[in-house]
């Protein structure tokens, strides 16, 4: 099933540089039936890169909270200031469970907030019942 909005697969930016994670996140994308096309990008500074390298918009954005260097914070705002149409969902995938950042990524433009855990099956309901629900109601 594809979006149904889009005549192609969805783009999916993953920005995450533990590479355990991003594999993780990839596998549990995995049972979401919609057709994706995923790329990982492993530095908050690669964000900026991805855009100039593909010149493509991704449909969807997968952030790490807690990257090194340009921080998820610094990403998201870039994203929402120079990346992406406004309309382009970006969920948060961090460890933190910490209100604070929840509230700060709300506020700089985040759709949705997912805690990576150590139950992998959770996780894994948390992040597609996100995505789903927002292509849901764009659709």
């Amino acid at each position: 099933m594809q979006h149904k909005n889009l005549p192609r697969p969805l783009r999916v930016l993953v920005v995450e540089d533990d590479p355990i994670s991003a594999r993780l996140t990839v596998r549990a994308l995995d049972k979401w039936d919609a057709m994706k096309e995923i790329e990982v990008v492993e530095t908050g500074d690669g964000v900026p890169e991805y855009y100039q390298r593909t010149g493509e918009v991704p449909d969807l954005v997968l952030l790490d909270w807690n990257l090194p260097g340009l921080h998820g914070r610094d990403v998201l705002h870039w994203i929402r200031r120079d990346g992406c149409p406004p309309d382009v969902p970006i969920v948060i995938v961090t460890s933190s469970s910490y209100d604070g950042d929840r509230d700060e990524s709300s506020r700089l433009g985040a759709n949705a907030y997912v805690v990576k855990g150590f139950d992998f099956n959770s996780f894994q309901e948390g992040l597609l019942g996100a995505c789903q629900e927002m292509f849901a109601n764009a659709g």
